[in-house]
């Protein structure tokens, strides 16, 4: 299973892609802030808080079966 982000960060797209064992993204510590919530076709919304910047933030999660 694998899990595409996309998030908008200072007017720019950002897109990223990770294993769903491999949670922990590098460089960032966050705390996760919201649970997930079904939108619609298996894509999810997470609120989660950046430890840095502590601005809450909106990820685009579209997971698919490998």
């Amino acid at each position: 299973m694998s899990i595409s982000i996309q998030r908008k960060q200072d007017g720019e797209l950002i897109f990223q892609q990770f294993y769903y064992k491999k949670v922990i993204i590098p460089g960032l510590k966050i705390v996760i802030c919201g649970i997930f919530s079904v939108v619609l076709q298996e894509n999810f919304l997470m609120k989660r808080v950046s430890s840095h910047t502590q601005k809450l933030s909106f990820y685009y999660f579209n997971v698919s079966l490998v």
